[in-house]
């Protein structure tokens, strides 16, 4: 039974106000915010809230490029997953996706992010977050010459109702699948190299 405290306004706020300034870009500001919304969660004894709380960190965490926060806000869901299902589980295994990839894992980085995939399948809602793992599956096709999965993988981003990304990038990647479609691979491939560069440098992924 969740301790009656869960309900407390504050961490609410906390909560909300921390996930709204994430989606905004506002990191720094998201993690303050998110890490009172775990604390107020801990204090309620409210597993479901906490587990929310250390995803969205994860998430600030990640596009910080904060590759030791991130490991470690997984690190801290893992018995928390264990009574979670979708699609919390899933967005963890993706940004574990990401962690494989930045510690140069590139096997790793394909079996992780279709396990996170697959754990999103099954939900009633399409989650609108695939990109996390989406982005690590693009560079390691791009890096072992696989660009048709590559543009795949591209075409899955872009789909609703997922998360409109950054204008310039979503602008890059629209011209890449564009080049793709009318035949122009070495192009496609070009711009979506270029497209990857430039999600790296906006903190996207």
């Amino acid at each position: 039974m969740v301790a009656e405290d869960s309900l407390e306004p504050e961490g609410f706020h906390w909560q909300t106000l921390g996930f709204v300034l994430l989606l905004h870009g506002e990191l720094s500001a998201a993690r303050a915010e998110l890490d009172g919304a775990l604390g107020a969660a801990r204090r309620a004894g409210d597993r479901s809230l906490e587990l929310a709380n250390l995803t969205f960190l994860a998430w600030a965490c990640l596009r910080q490029h904060d590759l030791p926060g991130v490991k470690e806000m997984i690190e801290q869901s893992t018995g928390l997953l264990q009574t979670d299902g979708f699609p919390t589980a899933g967005m963890m295994r993706a940004m574990s996706s990401w962690v494989a990839w930045q510690e140069g894992h590139f096997d790793d980085v394909e079996d992780i992010a279709r396990d996170a995939l697959e754990r999103w399948r099954p939900c009633l809602v399409r989650y609108p977050f695939r990109w996390i793992c989406l982005w690590p599956l693009i560079a390691v096709r791009l890096a072992r010459g696989r660009d048709e999965e590559a543009m795949m993988s591209a075409r899955d981003m872009v789909r609703p109702p997922q998360m409109r990304m950054p204008a310039p990038l979503e602008a890059l990647v629209g011209s890449a699948l564009a080049a793709w479609e009318a035949g122009r691979r070495s192009l496609a491939v070009g711009r979506l190299g270029k497209a990857l560069q430039v999600a790296e440098g906006l903190c996207f992924v």
